[in-house]
């Protein structure tokens, strides 16, 4: 009989402990997100990059290649 008990408690602290570490995580889990930060170029700065990217030499394939991928890639700003 005092064996059976012991297990019984056992068994309930165990089930109480990991339902508190559940409950726990869950709260965890809930935490709210940092607000995100958006920032924007000024219209100059914004012009500046561009008539870089123009400027930028296209006398050979590589330099072409180069040339586009950062236009397609500023163009995804």
């Amino acid at each position: 009989m005092f064996v059976g008990r012991t297990l019984f408690l056992v068994h309930f602290l165990l089930m109480r402990r990991k339902a508190s570490s559940r409950l726990s995580l869950s709260r965890q889990r809930a935490r709210k997100a940092k607000p995100r930060v958006t920032r924007f170029l000024q219209e100059d700065l914004w012009q500046a990059v561009k008539t870089s990217i123009d400027a930028m030499s296209r006398d050979t394939a590589r330099a072409q290649e180069h040339y586009t991928r950062v236009r397609c890639l500023i163009s995804l700003l």
